[in-house]
């Protein structure tokens, strides 16, 4: 009797990716407090370069992705949106025209002044970031979510030391 072996590699990238995919169905695996039993949560995400581009915005794409795969998400995206005025305009297109209840608009640059101007305009509105730091955030509905191979654990402001 002949056995074949399998050998799997563990890449870098697959690692981030279900480190991500993880880290995000933690922060919501038990759906979020004001969804209906049977709806789905809105999540829109934005990433300030392609969403292609081999590094930062295509982690959070792939992330995006992992967790759009699960039955009580829909999940939407927009790519290449600077860090300007033209972020709170999308920010809000998500929420008026796409129903948006989750936020994730991915870049450092976004955090303020722009999430922190339509966080405060849309408090109804979670708003979810992996580059903010600082007090500010902890004085509206945002919090930061940090994926480190060493903690893999999800921070909010009411647990993260600033």
């Amino acid at each position: 009797m002949k056995t074949t072996e399998k050998h799997y590699t563990l890449t870098r990238r697959s690692l981030l990716k279900g480190m991500g995919s993880v880290s995000l169905l933690g922060l919501f695996g038990s759906r979020m407090r004001y969804a209906n039993a049977g709806s789905k949560v809105n999540m829109g995400f934005i990433y300030v370069g392609p969403r292609d581009d081999f590094g930062y915005n295509q982690a959070h794409f792939e992330g995006k992705s992992g967790v759009a795969s699960q039955a009580w998400v829909n999940a939407f995206d927009q790519e290449s949106v600077p860090e300007t005025v033209e972020v709170q305009k999308a920010m809000e297109s998500m929420i008026n025209l796409d129903g948006a209840q989750v936020l994730f608009p991915t870049s450092f640059g976004y955090f303020d002044p722009h999430i922190l101007k339509i966080a405060k305009k849309y408090p109804e509105i979670m708003f979810r970031t992996a580059a903010a730091s600082g007090t500010k955030r902890s004085t509206l509905k945002t919090s930061v979510v940090i994926s480190a191979i060493s903690t893999n654990r999800c921070m909010s402001p009411a647990s993260s030391p600033d």
